[in-house]
């Protein structure tokens, strides 16, 4: 098993881990950073390091752990790249994430008008991210691959976690 850390290590933001495990490769949600984190005098960014997804070989599968935006907002930028990966979460955090991302285009839109700043997915996107989702429930196994198999526990951090 390799587990890489793609953003949300050191930080609060952008969490996503790469897990690869048994020839598959499980990508373990995908956020943003809420302020862009500067590093080296640079500007920030607002994503984890995604280019490592590719770097990698792609992925497999992705797991959404709740629907925080520091845990899905790069998600519709994942889906686009990979259109055909399956997208588990449960039903609530995928109500969830619709209505924050659907919240966080308006806000988007705020900036592109008020600052030139470009958004980073539009409704066709999200779109796009809905239908990739498969709901999964608490407790019950379910597989991710011949051999591969996971488990949502309620964790109690919000509605869906």
């Amino acid at each position: 098993m390799n587990i890489t850390f793609l953003g949300g290590a050191d930080e609060v933001g952008a969490s996503s881990i790469l897990i690869e495990i048994g020839g598959r490769r499980l990508l373990v949600d995908a956020g943003i950073r809420p302020t862009p984190k500067a590093r080296w005098g640079l500007a920030g960014d607002q994503l984890p390091d995604l280019e490592q997804i590719a770097r990698s070989g792609g992925i497999d599968a992705i797991l959404v752990t709740h629907a925080h935006t520091d845990h899905t907002g790069a998600l519709e930028l994942v889906v686009e790249r990979y259109p055909h990966v399956p997208v588990y979460a449960t039903p609530v955090t995928i109500e969830l994430t619709r209505v924050l991302h659907q919240d966080a285009r308006r806000i988007m839109q705020m900036r592109l008008d008020e600052e030139g700043e470009l958004p980073l997915f539009d409704e066709v996107a999200t779109a796009r991210l809905m239908s990739a989702f498969k709901p999964v429930h608490f407790n019950q196994p379910f597989s991710l691959a011949p051999g591969l198999t996971a488990t949502y526990f309620l964790a109690g951090h919000i509605a869906g976690a």
